[in-house]
């Protein structure tokens, strides 16, 4: 039998802790996905509004908002969930610069404006 083994804590990038080819793209796409969720969140605090209400303004079909704000983004690439941020009237910034050569390029997501707490 074996040793059961204690959780290990990983600080920054799940997905490259993994050992997965493309980190750095499923964390992009994991935190345009929280960022969307959480503007839609206070959204739908500030206006009252159902999740399916939301869905319907934003083009979107229900099931699928209900998806993304459980923390599923296996079908949305990082276009679709940046046009979405857009429809929910949130800017998203792409910037493209030089490795520092230390360091392999990656791509990143900061959403830290974005994130304050919902009331």
């Amino acid at each position: 039998m074996s040793k059961p083994t204690s959780p290990t804590a990983i600080h920054g990038n799940v997905f490259e802790a993994l050992g997965l080819e493309d980190a750095p793209e499923l964390q992009a796409r994991v935190d345009l996905a929280a960022a969307l969720t959480h503007e839609a969140r206070r959204i739908i605090r500030s206006e009252e509004l159902s999740q399916k209400e939301l869905a319907g303004r934003i083009g979107l079909d229900p099931a699928d908002l209900s998806r993304l704000m459980n923390g599923s983004v296996g079908e949305f690439s990082q276009e679709r969930l940046a046009r979405l941020l857009n429809v929910l009237g949130c800017e998203v910034t792409i910037t493209v610069r030089r490795s520092d050569g230390d360091q392999p390029p990656t791509t990143s997501v900061d959403a830290s404006a974005l994130l304050e707490p919902v009331a």
